[in-house]
């Protein structure tokens, strides 16, 4: 071989192992903060875990191979916008994570399904059931058609599913998604793992829903306790399952047994998510109706108005 094309032969040798190289170290820093990220998100970290997933989808876009990381990043970082109530950020990340997922792996992949799963959660945060419903049931009909037999992401599907049919006064329907996924998670998962405590949760609003008092506030109870034990006392998703309790005391119009709860929903979201969140106006309000209810008009006002 020339001593020339002998050379081009080593400097292109060596460009390639460059590249492999580059893209290596890519990766492994993708790895890193998104996993750093999705950890801060689970722990409520919402700023830290917003940074971090930032970082890795940047990461993500530096190698045109690098398109499934930066579709998991961009899927998580709006599950992590979403909880902050950025909405719009939330949606465009979805959307864009969507056409990757689409785009890699097609429309009807259980990837895709994900993505559709979490926009459907972003209407029903919004109120918006009519865009939420055909969002669940194309990602249903995604996993049960994929896969042989039931899983905890069909699982996830039914039981977001039958929140928004509980939402919507579609009991019966929701009835049978929520025992399913409790079935499935009690199957898959330990009777104490937090994602049983949501089904618990769902099912606790659908029986105070349909009058069935002493079960509804029995499922509330067991959800707080399992968060309590699993995500802690000053997680959201604890707080939230502390809301369902305290609602349905309130609608008892057993204030004395729902204003302390109240007290502490408010406390614990101030404190994850500062005090111009949605859902600190959300328990700012709550709190002054109890205390309207129970004459105690002053505190009301402070609470409703003092935003």
């Amino acid at each position: 071989m020339p001593a020339s094309r002998l050379l081009q032969w080593h400097l292109g040798l060596a460009a390639a192992f460059c590249l492999v190289g580059a893209m290596l170290q890519a990766q492994e820093a993708w790895e890193r903060d998104h996993e750093a990220g999705a950890k801060a998100g689970e722990a409520a970290h919402f700023v830290e875990a917003e940074g971090l997933l930032l970082r890795s989808a940047d990461e993500a876009r530096k190698t045109a191979t690098a398109a499934p990381l930066l579709a998991r990043s961009l899927l998580d970082l709006g599950e992590v916008y979403r909880s902050e109530g950025k909405y719009a950020p939330a949606q465009s990340c979805y959307a864009e994570a969507l056409q990757i997922y689409t785009r890699q792996y097609g429309a009807d992949s259980p990837q895709a399904a994900e993505v559709l799963n979490g926009q459907a959660e972003l209407y029903k945060t919004l109120n918006d059931y009519v865009q939420a419903e055909p969002l669940l049931l194309k990602a249903l009909e995604i996993r049960q058609k994929k896969l042989s037999q039931p899983d905890l992401a069909t699982a996830q599907t039914q039981n977001d599913l039958g929140e928004l049919y509980t939402a919507t006064g579609a009991y019966d329907k929701a009835a049978r998604l929520l025992q399913t996924a409790l079935e499935t998670r009690k199957r898959l998962l330990a009777a104490d793992h937090e994602k049983v405590a949501q089904t618990l949760q769902a099912l606790a609003n659908l029986n105070k829903q349909t009058g069935k008092a002493a079960e509804a506030e029995n499922l509330f109870r067991q959800a707080v306790s399992i968060y309590g034990k699993t995500v802690g006392g000053e997680h959201p998703d604890y707080a939230n399952a502390l809301e369902g309790l305290a609602l349905f005391y309130s609608a008892r119009h057993q204030y004395d047994l729902a204003e302390p709860l109240l007290a502490r929903i408010l406390e614990i979201r101030e404190k994850v998510f500062g005090p111009d969140h949605h859902d600190v106006g959300v328990s700012l309000d709550a709190l002054g109706l109890i205390k309207f209810y129970q004459h105690h008009c002053a505190e009301a006002v402070r609470s409703i108005c003092g935003r």
